[in-house]
């Protein structure tokens, strides 16, 4: 009686859903290329030391013809071959520097195609986030309930367990479809589930936070986007990156990742201090007066436990940070709608067609030669 009722809430919940659930899934797949387009070239650049930032700032600024206006964003050298990258934000191109001589290697593009952002802005709320964040949970949930469901449904008799695993190359038609559909479930169930799960917090914030709480004993710490800001002086030259790195290092006892120079137009009364990030999250800037360099306190709390479990469960729905291989079964898991929905709806035609109850199992012998 269970089996039959959970069958049917499975079957129908994937017929009639299934096109957003593939959609949803097709999307996330596309969005694990979402660093191909800002990607840097690849460039041989010149180790140094202490990067040539100013010369490089100044450099990449002439390069893409970027006003003093806009602000820029540093990111240091990774590894020893790696060059400086200087961002003046999503309409100008972006220009790798060389460490040592502070001259240009390359520039590139960093702004995403509109069919792109498109699919993006799909996926991450369908076109309107704050609004449709919710529904996109409940969406998910089914999503989580159809592989869950699947499981039990899929569970083997112990005397043919190890065809659960696997599509025979004599099965056809109608038997084809249902061996397809559970081989490729039971085989990217792990991933699927771990992908489909983590995706729930975007919708669920608030259950999202509790649950976090519980299992780290500590809460998320509220982050605002407001920062500090200095009063603009005429009368007092602005600081180079070069003078803004070595105060941050002052400042602080962990490797600085990036610099963010604040841009600054006369008659503008305030701007923006220069943000040295140190790591992951508001928690690890440190904030220095961008005339004198002294450090501004930060108001945002350290990150804690609570706020690492939380990037890692991002990382782990976008495929980030975890390997190639991680992104490509990332990849997978979000094709996997498409063949769930593709091959449930073969099975449900050809049922019909047969006029099989669409709650009874599938015979051993039933359509063995039928074609697909």
């Amino acid at each position: 009686m269970i089996r039959r009722f959970l069958f049917q809430l499975h079957l129908w919940s994937g017929l009639i859903l299934g096109v957003v659930f593939v959609l949803i899934g097709l999307s996330g797949s596309m969005g694990v290329f979402e660093p191909l387009f800002s990607e840097p070239p690849t460039v041989q650049a010149t180790p140094a030391g202490t990067p040539a930032l100013d010369k490089g700032l100044a450099a990449a600024r002439a390069a893409v013809r970027a006003p003093q206006s806009t602000g820029a964003t540093i990111v240091l050298p990774a590894g020893t071959s790696d060059p400086v990258l200087n961002y003046f934000g999503d309409e100008l191109p972006a220009v790798a520097t060389d460490p040592s001589s502070g001259g240009v290697l390359a520039t590139f593009s960093v702004k995403q195609p509109d069919w792109f952002a498109a699919i993006l802005d799909f996926h991450n709320g369908f076109f309107h986030p704050r609004a449709n964040r919710p529904l996109e949970g409940w969406f998910g949930l089914g999503m989580v309930f159809l592989g869950l469901s699947g499981l039990y449904l899929w569970w083997p008799r112990p005397s043919r367990w190890s065809y659960g695993f696997i599509v025979r190359r004599s099965a056809k038609g109608l038997r084809f479809h249902r061996e397809l559909h559970g081989a490729a479930g039971i085989w990217t169930l792990v991933i699927y589930l771990m992908v489909t799960a983590t995706g729930l917090v975007y919708g669920f914030p608030q259950t999202y936070g509790r649950l976090i709480t519980f299992v780290t004993g500590q809460e998320l710490p509220h982050y605002t986007e407001g920062t500090p800001v200095v009063a603009a002086s005429g009368e007092v030259t602005l600081l180079g990156p070069d003078a803004a790195l070595t105060a941050a290092r002052k400042a602080g006892n962990r490797p600085v990742q990036q610099l963010k120079m604040p841009g600054w137009e006369p008659g503008r009364p305030t701007l923006s201090p220069i943000i040295a990030q140190t790591g992951t999250g508001p928690g690890m800037r440190v904030y220095l007066d961008p005339y004198h360099g002294t450090v501004i306190p930060n108001p945002a709390p350290p990150p804690n436990n609570a706020y690492k479990l939380a990037v890692a469960i991002d990382n782990l729905h976008a495929g980030r940070h975890f390997g190639p291989v991680y992104t490509v079964l990332v990849f997978i898991s979000g094709l996997m709608p498409l063949i769930f929905f593709v091959t449930g709806i073969m099975m449900w035609m050809k049922k019909r067609q047969n006029k099989l109850a669409m709650s009874q199992p599938l015979p051993e012998n039933i359509l063995e030669q039928q074609a697909l």
